[in-house]
């Protein structure tokens, strides 16, 4: 098991420590999350990242929830 700490880029910001299995993608992640239904962009210790991205142990994930408008 490995520990990522996950912040929501929301109005409340929540940070939240996460267990997870070794090998874990992001897609993985959100999944687990349940917010599959939802688009975000993925920052991972201070770089842009895709949802194949495997996470390591203390990685800092940020969370930003993608807008659609015009």
């Amino acid at each position: 098991m490995i520990k990522v700490y996950v912040k929501w880029m929301t109005e409340n910001e929540k940070i939240e420590m996460v267990e997870i299995e070794e090998n874990t993608s992001v897609g993985e992640l959100l999944r687990s999350f349940e917010k599959k239904d939802k688009d975000y962009m993925v920052v991972i210790n201070g770089k842009s990242r895709l949802l194949d991205h495997i996470l390591q142990d203390e990685d800092e994930v940020k969370l930003f929830l993608l807008m659609a408008g015009g």
